[in-house]
């Protein structure tokens, strides 16, 4: 166990609260690497998660060897470390590829353990050079940057999105631009979009296929971009309103058209207790009652939305099939079995499937700790630490390990919980 928990105890009446989320670090991190090809390019709202904060600290460093001649004037390689965050990895995996220079890409034990593979051999097909540092397939990575002539190049898509995003956003930076074929059903699609739509908002054209994107050469242009607040944060909010009768929550300024895909939270969650109505100040939610005998989604497309319903409908007792859960496996812990270890804990039981399908059978919670408070492990997983918190809306207080995790997309989550009528011990 980490040196720190948190005891949490959930509201002694209905939560009421206004509550300003995070900016996503999805769009931001999207466009601070756009920003790296046009520095007169401006961001608004840029996130504070550690995610954001780390990728930008990258990249200034990237660009300082660069002006500062140190890399023409040496063949000493530079390192940077990616800590335990996977999309700064992913991008900066592409971008150093195309920047002269000698770069070890390193990051945390289990960013090591998380594989690149794909990226590595589509950049590989593109001209790059680049090698293991230790295990075959994975982290740390030793990149010899260079300009690349690009071409064509056909990818996995079913593995990560943030493979093909990154490949993306370097494509106008290639001699001969990307034409960027991907193989097999394609996951978390609208991650995909987010960043062509990004893109285009940046001056870049791309022509879109089937199956396919491609980028000629060319240049971004100088903008003033807006980042959304954060969808994924928003959907703990939907579960608190979920599990807690008569609960109303304003998240302000959150807007219809999101270009993130887990804006789709609100459509999900209208069936197991939610509604969820834009006012001028935001999206208003009020807790209703459920209509759903049995829950059943894809979460193909909105893999980050997964761990939040699993844990709702366990805590509802709605019976319910997820499916399409196959990336959570290499995200920050092996999120499938955590599900599942630490639903346990507190009493409830989800099943795993062939094919990345998690069934959650119809239950009750039935706790036999004789008064233990349940330790949720959070495996350096945010998501995990986030998701868990409003199970105490059940009734049952619990204690979470290594709660500071949070600050990786939600640095305020906390404080916003105590906001809300939470109490929090430690």
């Amino acid at each position: 166990m980490s040196a720190q928990q948190y005891i949490i105890h959930a509201p002694d009446k209905p939560i009421k609260a206004e509550i300003t989320l995070p900016a996503s670090k999805s769009f931001a991190n999207r466009l601070l690497i756009m920003k790296s090809f046009n520095s007169f390019m401006e961001i608004d709202n840029l996130s504070d998660a550690n995610d954001t904060v780390l990728l930008q600290q990258l990249i200034n460093l990237m660009q300082d060897k660069i002006q500062s001649n140190f890399i023409r004037n040496t063949a000493e390689s530079i390192i940077l470390d990616a800590g335990p965050a996977g999309t700064v990895y992913r991008f900066m995996t592409a971008r150093l590829a195309i920047e002269p220079g000698n770069w070890i890409l390193t990051g945390s034990d289990r960013m090591k353990q998380r594989p690149v593979k794909l990226l590595v051999e589509a950049l590989r097909t593109l001209g790059a050079d680049i090698e293991y540092g230790e295990k075959e397939g994975f982290p740390p990575l030793y990149i010899k940057g260079k300009k690349l002539k690009g071409g064509a190049v056909t990818i996995e898509a079913g593995v990560s999105s943030q493979y093909i995003s990154a490949l993306m956003m370097i494509a106008p930076a290639l001699e001969n631009g990307l034409q960027l074929t991907l193989d097999g059903t394609i996951g978390s699609l609208p991650y995909i979009e987010m960043t062509a739509r990004l893109m285009e908002e940046t001056g870049i054209n791309i022509q879109r296929y089937k199956n396919s994107y491609h980028i000629p050469p060319q240049d971004y242009t100088s903008k003033h971009l807006t980042v959304e607040p954060d969808w994924s944060a928003a959907s703990y909010w939907f579960q608190m309103v979920a599990l807690n009768p008569d609960a109303e929550v304003l998240l302000k300024d959150l807007t219809p058209n999101s270009l993130q895909g887990d804006s789709a939270v609100s459509i999900l969650f209208e069936s197991i207790g939610v509604d969820a109505q834009f006012t001028s100040e935001g999206l208003l939610l009020k807790h209703i009652q459920d209509k759903a005998t049995f829950f059943k989604a894809d979460f193909t497309d909105i893999p980050d939305l997964a761990q939040t319903f699993a844990i709702t409908l366990a805590a509802k007792g709605i019976p319910a099939q997820l499916s399409g859960l196959r990336s959570l496996r290499i995200k920050e812990t092996d999120r499938i079995t955590a599900i599942i270890k630490e639903l346990a804990k507190a009493g409830y039981q989800a099943i795993e499937r062939d094919n990345f399908v998690l069934e959650i059978p119809q239950q009750k919670q039935k706790l036999t700790t004789q008064n233990l408070i349940p330790c949720i492990n959070t495996y350096h997983d945010h998501r995990m630490a986030m998701c868990f918190a409003p199970l105490t809306l059940t009734g049952i207080p619990l204690q979470i390990d290594n709660p500071m995790v949070v600050e990786k997309s939600y640095p305020k989550y906390w404080d916003h919980l105590i906001q809300a009528g939470f109490t929090i011990e430690g």
